[in-house]
């Protein structure tokens, strides 16, 4: 018959339950104020955040006193110490898991949330097995593997796999453009019907939106109104799907197939408006990016694409005639879009 673990006194307490005891209070200090400024911060802090999970947030910052106690009743050798490091580790393995559920379902997320869960779970699931060991729950830790496995196979399966890359940046040095203005950045991109496009399109104007999903409708009003006065200019919509979850490529091949729909009957009805013809070949002159990694945006600097519509114009020969941080008006565009369009 196996003895019971020894229960260290405070006289008797190892150094390295010390150890442990420092890093799990100082863990939760700095999960207090990360997650408290977001919570309680200024709009500019929830919105450097991103797409953060509220109810993650939430179970972090109260967490963060539960680890403060963890970490001074490891430090004083109390009995109960492990219980409640198991707990803590438990719980967080549990809302790991049902981060893994929300992504599932379509919720927004960033992959920094689901890293930082999964360090968490890693952290606190290893000071509960050391802390179990020397204070005497070692019987409970199944619980804590079957809750870590359980949350590993939840993310994993909403994180794992998806779509090949649509998005390629050109590295290395670009020449400066004939007419002196700025080089676009360069990228090969694969648009909704598998196409590879190059960017700039030398030889062509070429304009660039930058949008997410709620900014998307935007966008294309702003691209149609180019597309009726400019018919020949290369217009490439992106769209930010970088925190969808890969598995769910397919559902969004088939909203961008519908979208692709919407945008030729409102550009064939915005040409009948403006008594004009469309181009035989309008439907192959659609092409939306998904932007799985946010390659684009960050190449072309498009960060705040969730509250604005931001565009490029590049005229012929590669050069940035134009970028604009906030949804330009339709003047504002055709202006940018027809220096583009004149010949230096």
């Amino acid at each position: 018959m196996t003895a019971p673990a020894t229960r260290p006194t405070l006289a008797s307490r190892p150094t390295w339950l010390l150890v442990v005891a420092v890093l799990a209070t100082a863990f939760g200090i700095l999960t207090l104020i990360a997650s408290s400024r977001v919570l309680f911060g200024s709009a500019a802090a929830r919105a450097a955040e991103g797409d953060y999970v509220p109810f993650v947030l939430w179970f972090n910052f109260l967490a963060g006193f539960a680890y403060v106690a963890a970490g001074v009743s490891l430090g004083l050798a109390r009995p109960w110490a492990g219980r409640l490091a198991l707990g803590i580790a438990v719980a967080t393995a549990i809302v790991y898991a049902a981060l893994g559920v929300h992504i599932l379902i379509g919720g927004r997320f960033t992959l920094h949330t689901v890293r930082a869960m999964a360090v968490r779970t890693i952290v606190w699931s290893a000071i509960a097995v050391v802390a179990c060991r020397r204070l005497g729950c070692a019987r409970l830790k199944r619980a804590l593997g079957a809750a870590v496995l359980a949350a590993v196979a939840v993310v994993g399966t909403s994180t794992c796999g998806g779509p090949g890359d649509t998005v390629r940046v050109h590295a290395g040095p670009t020449h400066p453009s004939p007419t002196g203005r700025a080089p676009a950045p360069r990228m090969t991109v694969k648009d909704h019907r598998g196409r590879a496009l190059d960017v700039p399109a030398l030889g062509q104007v070429t304009v660039l939106s930058f949008a997410s999903k709620s900014t998307a409708d935007q966008a294309s009003a702003r691209c149609r109104a180019v597309r009726v006065t400019h018919p020949d200019v290369t217009i490439l919509e992106l769209m930010d799907v970088s925190s969808v979850p890969g598995f769910m490529a397919g559902k969004v091949e088939g909203k961008l197939a519908e979208r692709h729909q919407t945008i030729v009957a409102d550009t064939k009805a915005a040409f009948a408006a403006a008594h004009a013809a469309p181009p035989d070949d309008l439907e192959d002159r659609i092409h939306i990016v998904a932007d799985w990694h946010a390659d684009a945006f960050r190449a072309y600097g498009a960060s705040n694409a969730d509250a604005q519509v931001q565009i490029a114009v590049i005229d012929r020969e590669g050069g940035l005639v134009s970028f604009f941080t906030s949804t330009p008006t339709d003047d504002e565009l055709a202006a940018a879009v027809a220096r583009a369009a004149a010949r230096p």
